[in-house]
């Protein structure tokens, strides 16, 4: 099994290719998938939101 520092770092750098491609962010939110991580309890629910929270805001402030 995968860890939570993987997924993390594997968030960041795709939440960050999105920004860079001038995605929106609600098209992140959307588009941002990490299959490998998919089995993970609440995957499907919480991957949108970890776009939000984790990274996509702290980019734009930037």
């Amino acid at each position: 099994m995968m860890q939570t520092g993987t997924y993390v770092r594997e968030l960041d750098a795709s939440v960050k290719r999105a920004f860079e491609d001038g995605q929106s962010l609600s098209d992140a939110m959307h588009n941002v998938q990490l299959p490998a991580f998919s089995h993970y309890k609440l995957y499907s629910i919480a991957q949108p939101q970890n776009v939000v929270q984790r990274i996509y805001l702290q980019l734009e402030k930037q």
